[in-house]
Order: structure tokens, then sequence, then C-alpha cells
């Protein structure tokens, strides 16, 4: 298989002009470089964090984004307002080893699958976060904060996000991708427990590391309820159903 590249002089040219993704300009899910993946990273960042702040220009919405080697892949922190991630380029062999345990697909098939959720799907998602953080609603966590809709939350912007950028077709490969995740993942909630009460309960946390296997059997079962709603709002409207007034 031939890797998608991005050259620099394209990246910039997305950046300034919005980023938009068809038929003829689709995304790149394999990388070679550190670089690289932060362009593209970039370029995604950059149009959802000036589509926000035109719609909510009191919100200074600013989020940085970082690529690094991280055991978590993806995640966002308030303490220093970025977007962290990790390409497939960056895992140590036990990473890889985990992803090509999953399934007996070609290594670069896998390669772009982790690209395709990593280091696309994910960066709305977890600029979402950084909104949730921005907005407040995710700064005083309770004893029953309810993590399974922070997570749908992030999800259902990320869908609304590609949507609006014409990339129902990639979406489609990516709910192909979720549901043979959770063929081979095993269910973990317990016999008569409630799905989201396990889920609050078992959320990663200092004092709960992250479980791969069960963090990514919910991850992709949110992935997949999403796409199958009918009920899904272009991009703006949803910032506008979770955002409220921000002025």
């Amino acid at each position: 298989m031939k890797k998608t590249t991005v050259t620099i002089l394209s990246i910039f040219l997305l950046h300034f002009a919005g980023w938009s993704q068809n038929e003829k300009n689709s995304p790149a899910f394999t990388f070679s470089s550190d670089e690289e993946v932060y362009n593209v990273t970039q370029a995604i960042a950059g149009d959802f964090i000036q589509t926000v702040n035109k719609l909510y220009p009191g919100l200074e919405f600013s989020p940085k984004a970082v690529i690094t080697p991280t055991p978590s892949l993806a995640f966002y922190d308030s303490r220093n307002d970025a977007i962290t991630f990790t390409w497939w380029g960056q895992l140590p062999p036990e990473g890889k080893g985990f992803f090509l345990s999953l399934t007996d697909n070609d290594p670069l098939i896998i390669e772009k699958e982790f690209g395709m959720l990593f280091n696309w799907f994910y960066i709305p998602h977890e600029l979402a976060h950084a909104l949730q953080a921005k907005t407040g609603r995710t700064l005083n966590y309770k004893p029953d904060f309810d993590w399974w809709q922070v997570e749908l939350e992030a999800n259902e912007m990320a869908f609304a996000y590609f949507r609006s950028k014409g990339n129902q077709r990639e979406l489609e490969e990516l709910y192909h991708y979720a549901k043979k995740i959770l063929s081979v993942l095993p269910d973990p909630v317990p016999p008569g427990y409630d799905l989201i009460a396990f889920f609050n309960e078992n959320y990663p946390s200092e004092q709960n590391p992250l479980n791969p296997s069960v963090y990514g059997y919910f991850q992709m079962m949110q992935k997949v309820l999403i796409f199958e709603n009918p009920d899904q709002p272009a991009f703006e409207e949803y910032l506008a159903r979770v955002m409220g007034p921000v002025e």
C-alpha cells in the first residue's frame, strides 16, 4: 500500500483557505514524520477553532496542539490547554502489538486505521473536551459525574464537524472499523450491571489506570451508536446545542 502524504504547501493552503475534504482531497491517515502529523493536526484544529471563535468570539478559544509519544495516545490537558496526540511511528513495539493483535488485517491497513482514529477523528474529539473545559462544564467533578455524557458529546461533536466537511465516506469507514473492533473486544460490563454506571465508575483517572481494551470498547460503542443515530445535526447547530450563551 502506498502511503498518502500531505505536503507542507498543501497544509498551509488548507490552513488559510479552510479545511475541506472531498473525493479529490481525501484526508491523510498514514504519516512519515512528526512534522507531517503536526501540520495535519494544525490544519484541522485551526479550522475547528476558527469556526468556534467566529460563532462565539467572546470565548477566545485557543488550545495548542502537541505531537509526542504518550501512553494515552490522545488527550486534552486543561493545565496547559493543549490537545496531545501520538502517531503510529511513535508507538513502542508493545503499543503496535496491541493494535496488531486485535485483527488479522495487513499491518499497513492497521496503521491507516490507527491514523484515522487517533490522528484524524480524535482531533475534533479532543477539541470538544477543550470546549467543555473552557465553558466550565468539566471543571468541578463530583462523585456522580457523568463521564459517559462527556465522551458522548465529544464523539458527537467530532462526527458533526467532519460531516460539515463532507467526510461521510471516511466516517462510514470509521463506523465499520468500530464495529470490527467491537466484534473482537469482550464486553466488559458484568451481567445485570448498568452500562453507563459501569463506564462512569471505571473511567480512567490517576486512581484508575487506563485499560485500553475496556475503554476502547466503550469508545467504539459510542461511535457506532452515533453513526446509526438518524438525528445528526449540523456542526454549527450542535455547537449551539451544547454551548449555550458563552458571551
